[in-house]
């Protein structure tokens, strides 16, 4: 088996991106970029204030040795599959899907206060690794119904 060292080296880094698309499809306004130190997870939270075109971009910044055959991460002759799991929220501040932020969402939130959120999906709106009190000050800004509803 190949050292513990390899293997980290295997795993380094896949950002994966959100961009708005221009006329012609092309990418246009960066939303939102995740850069982990492994690409097996990947997480994007961000808002769009609209409808529109946007496009997913995947990139592997450096080429990093793949012990599974001495090729390397992102050379077009070796090329490495992956997954991409999507999920929308229509209003990121209803916690509870009731289509209106409330009592009941800011309930949610003080259930995962000092977590990391994973109990919540959602409550940790500002993404800094803890519920708190920026992410209280979210979900009150965004009281009442929620838009496009």
């Amino acid at each position: 088996a190949p050292p513990i060292e390899v293997m980290d080296l295997a795993q380094a880094d896949l950002n994966v991106s959100i961009w708005s698309l221009d006329a012609q499809g092309g990418f246009d306004t960066l939303i939102a970029r995740s850069e982990s130190l492994y690409n097996t997870v990947e997480h994007l939270v961000f808002e769009l204030d609209e409808s529109g075109r946007y496009g997913l971009m995947v990139e592997y910044p450096q080429n990093t040795f793949d012990n599974t055959d001495g090729a390397y991460w992102g050379d077009r002759n070796h090329r490495q599959p992956y997954g991409i799991s999507w999920h929308a929220i229509t209003c990121i501040s209803d916690l509870n899907n009731d289509t209106v932020v409330n009592g009941g969402d800011v309930g949610l939130l003080i259930s995962a206060w000092g977590t990391d959120g994973s109990s919540v999906p959602g409550s940790d709106a500002d993404g800094d690794g803890t519920v708190g009190g920026a992410d209280l000050t979210y979900v009150l800004s965004r009281w009442g119904p929620c838009s496009g509803q």
